[in-house]
């Protein structure tokens, strides 16, 4: 056989061996991200593509219920039909997922649903400003006032802040800082006997949030063994205490503001004047209770009050 001839077929069997083993290679790569990215609990980006025009007061209401609540159709529609007269009065949007849904959807366990599911909501809302996490198990006792007349405003976050404070109550070492602009505040929540608090927490909608969450499903706080329902609430716990970077774009801000209790160990307790009240209700029918017995113990809603803050 000539030998051009043979080395020419030679070299074309082997450009042919070199397009298989890239497009191998191509897919693995895609096939391994892809898992990867389901594992962790999610597939998409946080932002769109598309620029996408925020308003700097849109806020979004996230509600994520469990089991419990969702298996309880009755409640779930006064719940969700409460929030949404909140959210419209004050223009808010409005989102409820459930945790089985994200479950099946990505694969997470129950108790790491709510990054997953802030994750998504962020992803299908790009023009939200904030995210406003907000428990099913909660009631807003004063519908008439907004997140801005509550908190969001510079004049009474600058008030909240609590400056110098630990993180958490049984690990004084680690405090928030002394002063902070304003500006830099990309998360706004509180603590409590059990650490950082996620039960009512904002979330800014930027360039912070997907390192957050990213940080926040990191796998190795997974494998960590501690209380199931505290599994999210350690991890964000642990992450401010390690994590200067992150802790520095935190407002810490009293409990009684965003997350007063029905029944705390500590002073933090329901009084009357305060936002909203959280319950530890452990299923459907004892939180429909709570929420009937709070509700009618609200401030009644006046349309003509004068707004302090534009």
């Amino acid at each position: 056989m000539n030998l051009g001839r043979l080395l020419s077929r030679r070299a074309k069997y082997l450009s042919i061996f070199v397009v298989v083993l890239l497009l191998f290679c191509l897919y693995s790569f895609k096939s391994l991200t892809y898992t990867t990215s389901k594992r962790n609990g999610f597939q998409q980006p946080i932002q769109s593509k598309n620029t996408i025009r925020k308003d700097p007061n849109s806020i979004l209401m996230l509600v994520l219920s469990n089991d419990q609540i969702s298996d309880n159709p009755k409640f779930l529609e006064k719940l969700l039909l409460d929030r949404k007269e909140y959210a419209q009065r004050h223009g808010y949007q409005l989102v409820h997922k459930k945790d089985r849904d994200i479950e099946r959807k990505y694969g997470t366990q129950n108790t790491w649903s709510l990054v997953t599911a802030i994750r998504e909501t962020l992803y299908e809302h790009p023009e939200a400003s904030w995210i406003w996490v907000l428990d099913p198990r909660a009631v807003i006792m004063n519908t008439g006032e907004s997140l801005k007349e509550a908190i969001m405003n510079p004049e009474q976050l600058s008030n909240s802040f609590l400056r110098n404070f630990p993180v958490d109550p049984l690990k004084p070492h680690i405090r928030t800082r002394n002063k902070m602009d304003l500006e830099e505040i990309k998360l706004i929540t509180t603590n409590d006997y059990n650490g950082i608090s996620i039960r009512s927490f904002l979330l800014k909608n930027d360039d912070f949030a997907p390192f957050l969450l990213d940080s926040w499903n990191e796998p190795l706080f997974k494998m960590y063994k501690s209380e199931p329902e505290l599994a999210e609430r350690s991890a964000l716990s642990h992450l401010l205490e390690i994590h200067p970077t992150i802790m520095e774009n935190v407002a810490l801000v009293s409990p009684k503001v965003l997350n007063s209790y029905t029944d705390s160990a500590v002073n933090l307790n329901y009084q009357e004047g305060d936002f909203l009240v959280l319950s530890n209700c452990e299923n459907a029918a004892s939180c429909e209770r709570f929420f009937d017995t709070y509700v009618k113990q609200r401030r009644p809603y006046n349309p003509n009050k004068k707004k302090p803050y534009n």
